[in-house]
């Protein structure tokens, strides 16, 4: 069995019990972070006259909070099962739509979106496929259009390879932490402009809600330290060219 199956078996089976991975308030800060920064990302545009897509939606929660904001919101999952739970959760929202589709192949979505985010790129399991997402989504993107990520930065590539091979052993698929230096190089390779890039906070999913500006400005400090070779979450912005 390939990895894109395993992640779509694996992600069907936990779609009812996804969120309860991490605590709900500290899951639901980090998503209105997100929402603000996406908002940051496309500049001075008119975020009610732009279509985005959300690859990899997982159980919708963020396309959701989006379609508040933009004019479209198209939300994909390889997942049949997440998909299903997005649209009994988010029915009757005119702007808001769901797809299952392998974000790795958006050869049908050819120059439909101002905008496309992918949260913890992890899930694509590994270098050749998240180099492929960058291929597709640049054909997807609209000229000039804005491409944001992130993921969790595993710092040096010591780290990083352990962590991979205990993600290997207990999670669905291939799943790989590339550096955020990894993503940047293949981002230029496959023809973007990186407009910005940047670290953010350290919070773990245990901890309570009233530790989350302790641990974010934690994770600030530790990036401007050798230290952020470790593991700080980071977000990449980009435009198509």
């Amino acid at each position: 069995m390939d990895n894109t199956k395993k992640q779509e078996d694996f992600h069907d089976k936990i779609a009812l019990y996804y969120n309860t991975y991490v605590k709900k308030e500290i899951f639901d800060y980090y998503i209105s972070v997100r929402v603000k920064q996406i908002l940051k990302s496309i500049g001075s545009k008119n975020s009610k006259n732009l279509v985005m897509m959300d690859g990899a939606c997982g159980t919708g929660e963020l396309a959701f909070l989006l379609s508040k904001h933009f004019k479209k919101v198209v939300g994909m999952d390889l997942s049949e099962n997440m998909i299903n739970l997005c649209k009994s959760r988010y029915e009757n929202i005119t702007n808001l739509e769901y797809k299952k589709q392998d974000i790795l192949n958006l050869s049908s979505w050819k120059n439909k979106f101002d905008l496309i985010c992918c949260t913890d790129l992890h899930h694509l399991c590994g270098k050749q496929n998240v180099k492929k997402f960058l291929e597709t989504a640049k054909k997807a993107l609209k000229k000039d259009g804005v491409l944001f990520i992130t993921d969790t930065n595993m710092g040096n590539l010591i780290v990083s390879r352990v962590v991979n091979k205990i993600n290997k052993k207990f999670h669905a698929g291939n799943e790989i932490y590339l550096t955020k230096k990894e993503i940047e190089l293949l981002l230029n390779k496959t023809g973007y402009k990186i407009t910005n890039s940047y670290y953010f906070g350290l919070c773990p999913s245990f901890s309570p809600k009233s530790l989350i500006p302790f641990f974010d400005s934690l994770g600030n400090l530790i990036s401007k330290t050798p230290l952020e070779k470790v593991s700080v979450n980071f977000y990449i912005i980009a435009n198509s060219r």
